[in-house]
C-alpha cells in the first residue's frame, strides 16, 4: 500500500476531526433533549399536584370557614302555641334552610334574612312519608338548622324540655 502525502493524511485527519465534533454534537443535542423531556415532566407532575391539593383542600373545606372551622348559626329557637319560632341572630342572611324537628320531621325554606324573626306552624313539618307533626301527641323536643352562609355551611342545634 503506497504511503499517503501529507496533505492527504491532513485532510483525512480534518474529515475524522469533523466526524467526530459532529457525532459529540449529535450526542449533546440529544442529552439535552432527554433533560428538556425530564424537565417539563417534572414540572407537569408538580402542576399536577399542586391542583389536587386545590382541589382537595377546597372539597374538605366546603362547609368550613376561613379558620377551617365549621361555622355556627347565631340562633334563637322558641316553641309556643304550636309555632317554632326561630331568630336568625347573625349579620347575614341564610340560605338554602333546612330545618328538622325531632330528627324526622322536616321543612325546606329558601331564606332567613339577617337579625329576622320566622314562624312555622309545626304541623308544616313532615316526616318523608308524608306524615305531619301532630302536636296533639308529639312534643318538639330537639330542632336542627342547616343553612348556607357567606363562611360555608352553617348548623344550630336546639332542645326544649
Amino acid at each position: 500500500m503506497p504511503e499517503l502525502s501529507p496533505e492527504e493524511k491532513k485532510k483525512i485527519y480534518e474529515e475524522e476531526k469533523a466526524r467526530l465534533e459532529a457525532q459529540e454534537k449529535l450526542k449533546k443535542e440529544q442529552a439535552d433533549k432527554k433533560k428538556t423531556k425530564k424537565t417539563i415532566g417534572c414540572l407537569i407532575f408538580i402542576i399536577l399536584m399542586v391542583v389536587a391539593a386545590f382541589i382537595i383542600g377546597n372539597f374538605m373545606s366546603s362547609d368550613s370557614d376561613e379558620t377551617g372551622t365549621i361555622p355556627d348559626l347565631k340562633a334563637k329557637a322558641t316553641y309556643n302555641d304550636w309555632k317554632i319560632n326561630i331568630i336568625n341572630l347573625d349579620s347575614y342572611d341564610w340560605n338554602n334552610v333546612k330545618i328538622e324537628l325531632n330528627k324526622d320531621y322536616k321543612i325546606e325554606l329558601g331564606h332567613i334574612k339577617a337579625e329576622t324573626l320566622v314562624s312555622i306552624d309545626v304541623v308544616e313539618f313532615v316526616k318523608s312519608d308524608g306524615t305531619r307533626f301532630n302536636p296533639l301527641t308529639t312534643k318538639p323536643v330537639e330542632i336542627f338548622i342547616r343553612a348556607d352562609t357567606p363562611h360555608g355551611r352553617g348548623y344550630y342545634t336546639g332542645s326544649w324540655k
